[in-house]
């Protein structure tokens, strides 16, 4: 069964967030191109490793969004982030279909 990488289905979520439904949405991860290969940037000093792939500005709240494909897991880091979110009260998704961010914002 084809399963969608979580590239594609983060630029679903950002097109459709910024551009259909006019909500502020921005990729927090740098990456480039080297040839066929995609190159992530390490975290900076100051920057949270684990952090969510996706940031959300709506209706007065700060939502993450951290994206996997179907057999996706969240690392360590990803984890103790999700948690750190939640102890703070913060909206944490993690969502592995376009269709599920659709109806966390419909």
């Amino acid at each position: 069964m084809y399963s969608k990488k979580e590239s594609a289905i983060e630029r679903d979520i950002v097109y459709y967030l910024t551009v259909v439904r006019k909500i502020f949405c921005f990729k927090l991860k740098d990456q480039t191109r080297r040839g066929e290969n995609l190159v992530f940037r390490k975290p900076r000093y100051g920057e949270l490793a684990g952090i969510a792939d996706l940031c959300v500005f709506h209706k007065g709240r700060v939502d993450w969004i951290e994206v996997k494909s179907k057999t996706g897991r969240q690392s360590p880091h990803q984890k103790a982030f999700e948690a750190e979110c939640k102890k703070e009260g913060i909206n944490y998704y993690l969502v592995r279909d376009f269709k599920e961010v659709m109806k966390i914002y419909e």
